[in-house]
C-alpha cells in the first residue's frame, strides 16, 4: 500500500461529510419548525399551585416520588414527616403514614391490586402497604445492605410483571 492511499481516503470521506451536515442541519431545522407549531397549541393541563391542601404544621419536605391509584388518588413520597401522604381528587389530605417506617423514602408505586409500595434507601428496604396505609409486607433487613436474597442495597424503584 502507497503512504498516499489513506490520505487519499480521508479526502474523500472529508469532501462528502458537509453534503451530510447541510442535511442533517436542515433535518434538525424541520424538526424545529415542527415542535413550534405543536408548542403554540393549548397545553393540555394547567398548573394549580393551590391543588394540594397540606396541614399547616407539616409542609413538603424533598419529594422523591408520586404515583396515582385508579381511582385518581395522588400518594405522594417525600422525605419530612409524615413522608407517605395520599390526596383525594379534589386535593385533600386523605392519609398519611411512615414515620415509624422510613429512614430515606425514594421510589413509589401503585400495583394493579392498589397496594402501594415504597422503597426506602436509607433502610435498604422495600415495603408494602394496604391502600389504607397499613404495612403488609417489609423486603430487605432493616439498616443493612446486601446483595444476597435476604437484603437489598439502596433499593430505588419497583416494577411489576404481569403475573
Amino acid at each position: 500500500m502507497h503512504a498516499s492511499q489513506p490520505r487519499q481516503a480521508f479526502r474523500t470521506v472529508a469532501r462528502r461529510r458537509p453534503l451530510r451536515y447541510v442535511l442533517a442541519c436542515c433535518a434538525l431545522a424541520g424538526i424545529a419548525c415542527l415542535a413550534r407549531q405543536t408548542d403554540a397549541a393549548e397545553p393540555m393541563f394547567a398548573l394549580d399551585s393551590e391543588f394540594l391542601k397540606l396541614p399547616a404544621d407539616s409542609p413538603f419536605a424533598a419529594c422523591s416520588a408520586c404515583a396515582l391509584d385508579r381511582q385518581g388518588q395522588l400518594y405522594v413520597l417525600h422525605r419530612g414527616k409524615q413522608p407517605l401522604r395520599c390526596f383525594g381528587t379534589d386535593g385533600r389530605l386523605v392519609r398519611a403514614w411512615g414515620d415509624d417506617v422510613f429512614g430515606t423514602g425514594h421510589g413509589l408505586r401503585i400495583d394493579p391490586a392498589g397496594n402501594v409500595w415504597a422503597t426506602d434507601i436509607r433502610q435498604h428496604q422495600v415495603f408494602k402497604f394496604s391502600p389504607e396505609g397499613k404495612l403488609l409486607l417489609a423486603g430487605g433487613k432493616a439498616g443493612q445492605a446486601g446483595d444476597d436474597a435476604e437484603h437489598f442495597d439502596r433499593p430505588t424503584d419497583i416494577a411489576f410483571g404481569p403475573d
